[in-house]
């Protein structure tokens, strides 16, 4: 099963969406869209626990 994160489901208005085969794939994933679209260099700890609870199963 895939897991699938939106970056609207942030608070962004942005329609970007990864999915990836684990959490840590798609980690990668967002931390590369959030600093090259969003300019966040830092994934803080309080970042990263709001961005997995957004995380859904696909």
């Amino acid at each position: 099963m895939n897991k699938v994160f939106r970056c609207a489901d942030m608070g962004f208005k942005c329609a970007w969406v990864a999915t990836a085969k684990t959490e840590n794939e798609l980690m990668i994933l967002i931390k590369d869209h959030a600093d090259k679209c969003h300019n966040l260099k830092e994934i803080t700890r309080d970042i990263a626990t709001k961005v997995k609870s957004v995380i859904k199963d696909q």
